[in-house]
């Protein structure tokens, strides 16, 4: 969708992260923490989800595969909380670096 999925602006290797199976993850928006988890929490783990894609199709260096995201989505909340114009979102894996998105109209 238009707007949606911001990635970047860099690529890490894995030698430069560590171990990829247990970092932490972590989202803001407007400084105010609302997600917070670990890899190693992830419902399917990375090489499985390799594993799984690859039986199905090509995948290439520099395929992005997303696997989604920690609890605490804004849809979910009680009561739900929805993105603004003007939020400002980020986006945290440890060893790789911090994302800041910030939203605009559409």
């Amino acid at each position: 969708m238009d707007t949606f999925c911001p990635i970047g602006p860099c690529i890490t290797t894995i030698d430069e992260i560590g171990d990829s199976q247990n970092l932490a993850v972590k989202c803001s928006v407007n400084g105010v923490l609302k997600q917070s988890s670990r890899t190693n929490q992830l419902v399917h783990r990375v090489p499985e989800v390799i594993e799984r894609l690859s039986s199905v199709m090509t995948l290439y260096p520099g395929d992005i595969l997303l696997t989604g995201t920690p609890g605490g989505v804004g849809t979910y909340r009680s009561p739900p909380e929805y993105l603004q114009p003007g939020d400002v979102i980020h986006s945290e894996i440890e060893n790789i670096g911090i994302l800041e998105t910030r939203i605009e109209k559409f």
